[in-house]
């Protein structure tokens, strides 16, 4: 509903979790079309902004079936100093509207090299570099990532120095023993003699003998990483980035398990990345010296993701989600707080401009500021004015109030104030013969109302028409 952003959870087959499993078992796995990030890019698009990992949590003990996380990892997160002089190029910012997940994870697009959270969440970073936050307040913040990793040629030099927890890095559970000579015979055959060639070699080999697929394994006993590696050879990315660090490890590499998002579909009415469940992805972390951690992904292309363009099929789907991230935007999110935080910033600026002294040292406020403060006094003269006087409504929101209060007296929408979508779905619940022109109403009410748009003379007069069959169809 409008009313509040809800709660998404973990729960769902596709979709952001707190583990990496390849144990399930059982038919396929199911879409969900939920979004969970809207993405503005301040700046301008980056290039490849459709396929940027969108980094989330890390994982470093395996048991044969899952990744966790340990509580006791040493200190191996990338000094800040690293990103300045080993990474090329500058920081780009991502402002982030995200939906509260049942983990209280910050994402970004890798490589993250630090948060700026609005008034009402505080981000932290943990030991191994992962960040999450804490607060009452929706998760909305600025991610700064770097555009490109290092040069090929810089990682293969990067061989000596400082390396992670090496008892969390490189922990392997008991495992059949052709999965490590598996390993040296895809180096062997690729002639990589540095670390960087050899988790080059291995992404490539999935990437280019293995096929995607988001059918899963019939029984527990092929849900295996063994069956995977030298039965099935197909799986979702899951499958990938457990094989990735798995055989990265035995050959004594440091690497780790990532979850986060790949990619996400542009809203072109809203000026937006859309994020959903569906994008839900697991790739691997490998770890080099002067540099950190370094990503590399070797589920095949093309194949993540793709799910998620069968549930943007009705042409009002992003349309409706635009709107949705306005009201997001400009109402639940516009809070108290917020506003205070805004208004004490400018009163800081304003403050600042009118002491700039003159040349005989007198405080004298710029023209343009006496002209600023002469517009929030117009501005605050005439909300009081305005105060304790109630706009009359329109004709759109006249027609929509009269479908609610007949939708209440049916006893099929609740008391008290309702959103739009919640209203909606009250509706299609109580009364399915209802739904489609209720729906009408809904959508051209909100796209007029929250969307800025001028509705055409046929619009309106299939408004008034949805509105009175929709009443009619409400008993």
């Amino acid at each position: 509903g409008w009313g509040g952003r809800g709660d998404l959870t973990a729960t769902s087959i596709a979709g952001f979790g707190d583990q990496v499993s390849i144990g399930d078992v059982g038919a396929r796995i199911q879409s969900n079309p939920s979004v969970v990030l809207r993405v503005e890019f301040p700046e301008g698009l980056p290039a490849g902004f459709l396929g940027l990992h969108w980094r989330g949590r890390s994982y470093d003990h395996f048991d044969g079936v899952r990744w966790t996380r340990s509580d006791d990892v040493r200190p191996s997160r990338v000094p800040p100093e690293w990103f300045r002089t080993g990474w090329p190029g500058e920081d780009f910012p991502q402002r982030i509207f995200a939906a509260p997940l049942d983990v209280r994870v910050l994402f970004g697009a890798e490589a993250v090299t630090g948060f700026r959270a609005d008034a009402g969440i505080f981000p932290m970073q943990d030991n191994v570099g992962d960040w999450s936050y804490w607060g009452s307040a929706p998760p909305v913040y600025t991610a700064y990532s770097r555009r490109r990793p290092p040069a090929a040629e810089a990682l293969r030099t990067a061989e000596r120095g400082f390396m992670p927890d090496r008892a969390r890095y490189l922990q392997l559970p008991r495992l059949p023993d052709r999965i490590a000579a598996l390993a040296d015979s895809v180096v062997a055959a690729a002639d990589a003699g540095t670390r960087y060639d050899r988790a080059v070699a291995v992404e490539r080999f999935f990437r280019t003998t293995f096929g995607y697929t988001r059918e899963l394994p019939r029984t527990a006993r092929e849900a295996t990483l063994d069956h995977f590696l030298f039965a099935r050879r197909e799986g979702h990315c899951e499958y990938f980035s457990t094989a990735m660090v798995v055989m990265l490890r035995s050959l004594g590499i440091h690497a780790r398990n990532v979850t986060g998002f790949l990619g996400g579909r542009w809203n072109e009415f809203g000026g937006y990345l859309a994020v959903t469940q569906n994008e839900a992805h697991s790739w691997v972390e490998v770890w080099f010296p002067g540099y950190g951690w370094v990503p590399f992904d070797p589920t095949p292309g093309g194949s993540a993701g793709g799910e998620a363009a069968t549930v943007w099929n009705w042409p009002g789907r992003l349309w409706l989600d635009g709107v949705q991230h306005r009201w997001n935007k400009w109402i639940l999110d516009y809070s108290l707080t917020t506003q205070v935080d805004l208004a004490g910033r400018l009163a800081g600026g304003v403050r600042d401009l009118l002491a700039r002294p003159t040349s005989d040292g007198a405080p004298t406020p710029p023209p343009w500021a006496l002209a600023l403060g002469g517009a929030v006094l117009i501005v605050a003269l005439l909300q009081r004015r305005s105060r304790g006087r109630a706009p009359s409504p329109d004709r759109l929101t006249r027609g929509y109030l009269s479908l609610v209060r007949r939708a209440r007296g049916a006893g099929h929408a609740p008391q008290g104030p309702v959103a739009p979508m919640a209203f909606l779905g009250s509706v299609a619940r109580a009364c399915p013969e209802a739904a489609a022109p209720a729906g009408r109403v809904v959508e051209l009410y909100t796209r007029a109302r929250f969307g800025g748009a001028s509705l055409t003379t046929t619009e309106r007069r299939d408004f008034r028409r949805s509105v009175r069959e929709a009443r009619r169809r409400i008993s």
